[in-house]
């Protein structure tokens, strides 16, 4: 083989490496350190406020509870002695991202915050004795009360995932509102692998 053979050999592997590494991106699941207190969920529902769209966001979280077909999850049912995840909203305005989850393990915060309302996993909680026993999903009147039902309800499913543990996938990866930027017309479903990762947890 020439060196001509080998410069194009390598060229052409280089061209299907970033697509082979989405792909496998795309059949992982990255969980945060915490895990849910049991496979059940139950919503308090604080939203008030100027144009929340719709009033009640465990209405959809109620509704919604299909998109977790063949998993242990039950979004929405309670209280049987499971964590609780309450909903609350203000006018952040339009510096601050739509929506933000954060969960606690009883006082103790399994989340942090770094600049800009944007919550992340301090590594604190874990799935064996510092559980998420209750969850807080917190929205932006000011993004969510000009966007539409479709949207709002991917928003939402896509916190209601955090406070379960799961991570972003890639904004490139179809059939899951777990991308970082859900959008009109995203799947309103957990891919396969997220429910296969759901169910071997819960």
């Amino acid at each position: 083989m020439n060196v001509n053979q080998i410069r194009i050999a390598i060229g052409t592997l280089l061209c299907f490496l970033p697509g082979l590494a989405l792909a496998q991106s795309c059949t992982l699941v990255q969980p945060h350190a915490w895990r849910w207190w049991s496979n059940l969920a139950y919503g308090v529902d604080t939203t008030s406020g100027w144009s929340t769209t719709p009033a009640t966001y465990s209405w959809i979280i109620a509704n919604k509870s299909a998109t977790y077909t063949n998993t242990d999850l039950n979004v929405g049912m309670g209280p049987n002695g499971e964590g609780k995840v309450r909903f609350l909203n203000s006018n952040f305005g339009a510096g601050a991202p739509d929506a933000w989850a954060r969960v606690w393990s009883g006082s103790l915060e399994c989340t942090w915050v770094t600049g800009n309302n944007h919550w992340y996993d301090n590594g604190i909680c874990n799935g064996s004795s510092l559980k998420g026993d209750e969850g807080r999903i917190t929205f932006n009147d000011y993004e969510m009360g000009a966007q539409s039902l479709g949207l709002n309800t991917l928003i939402v499913l896509h916190e209601t995932g955090h406070i379960f543990g799961m991570q972003h996938k890639p904004q490139a990866c179809s059939n899951t509102f777990m991308v970082p930027d859900p959008y009109v017309g995203q799947s309103d479903q957990l891919d396969s692998f997220e429910v296969t990762w759901i169910n071997a947890t819960y």
